[in-house]
């Protein structure tokens, strides 16, 4: 009938399927094609006329296939000539053998290509008449003169040859046909017409007479579509390790090489150790997938696996870290003009997106942990997608994961044609699994409680044949969901430890708080234990020793967080899971930080149990709870640094972006990302919410905004390395490692009694100034994690010598002496610099504040949030003795605030007078005795005058907006930096009648009477 087939590009959520004359046809899942229908009333010689149908709409334009310029008429008729064309066409062979391999042919072979190889013709099925809308409404034309109607035979003979038969060539091209009527049916199809669609089934076609002149031909043979060809492994020449050569990755190459090489999207999975992360990204390299010039970027989730991985793959191929395999981190690119593979942080990729929005010098993408949800993995794999729909986008997508992964799932978002799911064969690992009640059994340990009559209810969920004795069904009574037991976990390492059997101890524990009261534990039970803290930002040193055996006459205990469920340690026998989850997801509505400890998902406790190849795995959880266990979803954190990336990149729309992803966002949490940065200033204040130069310069930065805005106002204000510690602190996390209950350490530090962030600058001065003269004590004696503080001052480092770069002035650094960047002094709680910080903590947390409400007729202090709910310390803030205090009527900056067993709670605190507030809130309006600082309103006394204040906010602002958009610090005079020092210490003002904003609505002033930042 036709020698080809076109298919419309239009993406269905149906599988593809192809309809001619009726018969409908799965053609391929690897057709960008939706359904669509020849037409078989064509007026022209050789027309291929298509109505396209799909579920988003029924009255798609109608689209005329043909040589000649104009066929049809009409505002919903489209002329295409098939040398304009942007969408595949296929010709019959490739379709033929596409219905063949389905099993389709003998429905359709004599229609679409008559019969082959001598077979008898099978009659096609009765076609259904397709819905008056989608077909194109014309009015009945006579056939031309030239054109002679060819009857149709009762019964066809079987054709002798399978080629297909020409269509009758007429002496001119007809006029066009006018479109009928919207509210008209199509004709029937004319005479001539259903002798030309049943031309295939007759003899051979009429000859065409001398006296005829030629005809062009409508449509040209297209010639076959180029298959990809299938990877030769054999000739490539591999410089893969012999020491990696034992792995599954390599063992199977061939099956992962020819996955990489024939579709864009692979998905790698596999259990730890099988060499996805080291392996696999090696053999594209070796390959030669990619073309020349481009790069191979495996994404890992942490920055310390980022950068042990390509030291190791370096190493592992003989090469200095840099040349040929290379990592890039937080302010550290260990790469090199010939480098072909990079081990990059998913922050990382995202601000490339701001130089290279097509990723063009990335010639395959590998996301390593696909298995964890991860919302920055997430972000990405949307990225990549739209990048894949995108004519000659060449970059390829690997995705690693182990067994949990969700390949359903991943196979519906990227589309099933493009995905191959590639499983390595990996040993089975011989593991013995136990669960709580085996733990209590063998260590006879008990919880602390009473009975209570539960006895009877745990015997009776036990499953059926296990033994346990009737001292362990009534421990188990008293177990309470979510509880971690300390002495339990330090019962089994003892019992491990005295043991023959030689091997490692790993214990996943649920955050860091409990790495270090288990470690303090461990310290105190055995001096054979050689105990290692892991997380997910531990030094190098610290990864070298978990992998390195342990010393002869000692045993090694590796804590960590779930950062090493995707970690292989060869000599680990003994598992130990807390199986308790901590969570820790934003919300939306309050702005608040909440946590939710309950038990580990299902996916966490497969991980678990894949953590060593041989020995005992035990969950500290009852066996009947397993299948109780919830399934893993997406966390939602604080969105502001993604957000801000996403409007910098400009990618796409920021609600179409959120909404696309594999857990779509939902979008009161998009919204309130974007009204906090505006709060800061990051994006404007209009309905676009464009970035602002700030904003672009936050986006820089591969910190939180917060931490990068004080970053710069410590340049700006001359204090430029206690802004860059404070800024690494909340970049990574706190140093002090003491447990409720226990004396808090600030205390002990020298620090101001109001300050959390004056505490963190003396820990960190003191223990510098410890290292200096070697005491070994400091840390110990101020709970304080020396790994912590370590990062801490490589940041701080990376921090100054980022800001001396853009001709930061201030006296406290030496430019070219990188050596002291890190260097810091104790600050005195009344000097100047002090003060000068906590500008930069005013100007970088505002408006997260809460109003201090001064003690009265023998009550605390109390702190009122923004949203007039009543604030309360952390137990790790020093605003806990805030009783024993005396307070004014003053403002608290907070770097966050959490929502934790009901109650809000602000964690990193500093106290600050009312003039910090006034000079560095977004709006300041006055009214007579009355003023409004960001909503809160407060009465101030009679006749006081802001001409001054609004004039000097405007001009401080200013000069910080120049420095900005000039990238330069001294552009920030030092004198108004005295003046700035001078302003929030002299004179105070006094406000009182302080009421939360929404209590009083902020009232229409003239222009002149407020003050808006912008």
């Amino acid at each position: 009938f036709f020698d080809l087939v076109f298919a419309p590009a239009v993406h269905s959520a149906r599988s593809p399927a192809l309809m001619l004359r009726g018969l409908s046809f799965d053609v391929c899942g690897d057709l960008y094609a939706s359904q669509f229908e020849v037409r078989s009333d064509i007026r022209n010689a050789g027309g291929l006329v298509c109505n396209i149908k799909n579920e988003w709409s029924s009255s798609l334009p109608t689209y005329v296939l043909s040589s000649q310029s104009a066929i049809s008429s009409g505002t919903n008729d489209k002329v295409l000539k098939a040398q304009e064309l942007k969408v595949p066409i296929l010709d019959s062979h490739y379709v033929r053998d596409s219905l063949a391999a389905k099993g389709l042919l003998p429905i359709a072979k004599y229609q679409l290509w008559g019969p082959m190889n001598g077979e008898q013709p099978v009659r096609p099925r009765p076609s259904t008449q397709p819905p008056a809308q989608l077909l194109p409404k014309k009015r009945p034309d006579p056939a031309p003169e030239s054109v002679k109607p060819v009857s149709q035979p009762a019964k066809p003979d079987p054709p002798t040859t399978s080629a297909a038969v020409a269509a009758p060539q007429p002496a001119k091209a007809p006029a066009p046909v006018p479109a009928a009527p919207k509210d008209q049916a199509a004709p029937p199809p004319s005479e001539q017409a259903k002798a030309a669609a049943t031309s295939s089934n007759s003899s051979p076609p009429p000859q065409r007479s001398n006296s005829e002149p030629k005809v062009k031909q409508v449509i040209k043979k297209v010639p076959k579509k180029k298959e990809t060809p299938v990877l030769d492994v054999s000739q490539c020449t591999f410089h893969v390790s012999h020491s990696l050569q034992h792995l599954p990755a390599w063992g199977q190459r061939e099956l992962v090489l020819g996955a990489i090489s024939s579709r864009k999207c692979t998905l790698i999975t596999g259990s730890p150790g099988c060499g996805k992360s080291s392996v696999v990204p090696q053999l594209v390299v070796d390959a030669g997938i990619i073309p020349e010039g481009k790069q191979v970027v495996c994404v890992q989730p942490h920055q310390n696996s980022a950068v042990s991985m390509g030291e190791y793959v370096a190493q592992k191929r003989l090469k200095a870290c840099g040349t040929e395999v290379g990592y890039q981190i937080r302010f550290v690119n260990q790469t090199g003009p010939n480098t072909r593979l990079v081990y990059a942080t998913p922050d990382l990729l995202l601000r490339r997106l701001q130089i290279d929005p097509g990723f063009t010098t990335v010639g395959c993408l590998i996301l390593d942990g696909i298995h964890v949800r991860d919302l920055q993995m997430e972000y990405l794999m949307a990225v990549v997608r739209d990048m894949l729909k995108k004519k000659g986008c060449s970059i390829k997508l690997v995705m690693l994961g182990n067994s949990t992964a969700d390949e359903e799932g991943l196979a519906q978002f990227f589309k099933p044609s493009l995905l191959k799911a590639v499983h390595l064969q990996c040993t089975v690992p011989h593991v013995t699994e136990q669960y709580l009640e085996d733990a209590m059994e063998c260590t006879s340990f008990t919880p602390e409680g009473t009975a209570n009559g539960a006895a009877g209810m745990v015997r009776n969920q036990l499953p059926a044949g296990k033994s346990i004795s009737e001292r362990t069904v009534s421990a188990l009574s008293l177990w309470k969901e979510g509880t971690l037991y300390h002495t339990l976990i330090q019962d089994l390492v003892l019992r491990y430890h005295l043991q023959d059997k030689p091997g490692a101890i790993l214990i996943f524990l649920p955050e860091w708080n409990d790495v270090a009261l288990t470690h303090s534990v461990l310290l105190d039970a055995s001096k054979d234990l050689v105990i290692i803290a892991l997380h997910s930002t531990a030094s190098d040193t610290t990864l070298q020793r978990a992998f390195a055996p342990a010393p002869l006459g000692k045993r090694k205990v590796i804590l960590s967080t779930s950062f090493a469920e995707a970690m292989q340690f060869k000599d680990v026998k003994y598992v130990i899971n807390a199986g308790v989850s901590v969570t820790e997801f934003h919300d939306a509505k309050l702005c608040t930080v909440s946590r939710l400890v309950s038990l580990m998902t299902r996916e966490s406790v497969k991980r678990v149990s894949q953590a060593c190849q041989e020995g005992t795995v035990v969950h500290l959880f009852p066996s009947w709870k397993l299948e109780e266990l919830p399934g893993e979803s997406l966390t939602l954190r604080n969105l502001d640094e993604l957000v801000l990336q996403c409007k910098v990149t400009a990618t796409a729309d920021i609600q179409s972006r959120f909404g696309s992803l594999l857990s779509p966002l939902p979008n009161a949490a998009i919204a309130n990302a974007i009204k906090s940065l505006q709060n800061m200033h990051a994006l404007s204040m209009d309905e676009q919410s464009t970035p602002t130069p700030l904003g672009c310069m936050l986006a820089r930065l591969p910190v939180p905004p917060v931490a990068a805005k004080l970053l710069f106002w410590g340049a700006a204000l001359r204090v430029l390395k206690p802004a860059a510690v404070l800024a690494a602190f909340l970049t990574l996390k706190t140093p002090f490692m003491h447990s409720p209950g226990a004396e808090n350490p600030k205390l002990d530090c020298g620090a101001c009694p109001h300050s959390d962030h004056h505490a963190l600058l003396q820990a960190y001065a003191g223990w510098q100034a410890a290292e200096k003269t070697n005491d070994l004590t400091y840390c110990v004696r101020h709970a304080l994690c020396p790994e912590t503080l370590e990062m801490v001052k490589v940041l701080v480092t990376q921090f100054v010598a980022l800001m001396m770069d853009a001709n930061y002035a201030g006296p406290d650094c030496e430019k070219g002496s990188v050596l002291s960047y890190a260097t810091l002094d104790k600050m005195e709680p009344n000097c100047p610099d002090l003060a000068l910080v906590n500008c930069c903590l005013a100007a970088a947390c505002l408006p997260n504040t809460c109003c201090v409400y001064p003690p009265s007729n023998g009550a605390p202090a109390t702190f009122v949030a923004p949203s007039g709910a009543q604030a309360h310390p952390h137990w790790t803030s020093v605003q806990l003795a805030s009783p024993k205090q005396v307070y004014s009527s003053e403002w608290l900056v907070y770097s966050e605030l959490r929502s934790e067993q009901g109650k809000l709670q602000f964690m990193d605190s500093t106290v600050v007078g009312h003039k910090y507030a006034v000079l560095f809130c977004r709006s300041l309006i006055a009214d007579g005795s009355q003023l409004w600082l960001d909503g809160w309103r407060a009465s101030v006394p009679e006749g006081q005058q802001w001409e001054h204040t609004f004039t000097f906010r405007q001009l401080v602002n200013s000069k910080f907006q120049e420095c900005i958009a000039q990238r330069d610090f001294e552009l920030f005079p030092d004198e108004l930096v005295d003046e700035v020092l001078g302003y929030v210490t002299e004179n105070p003002i006094e406000l009182s009648d302080v009421r939360h904003p929404g209590a009083v609505p902020v009232p229409q002033v003239a222009a002149e009477a407020q003050s808006i930042l912008c």
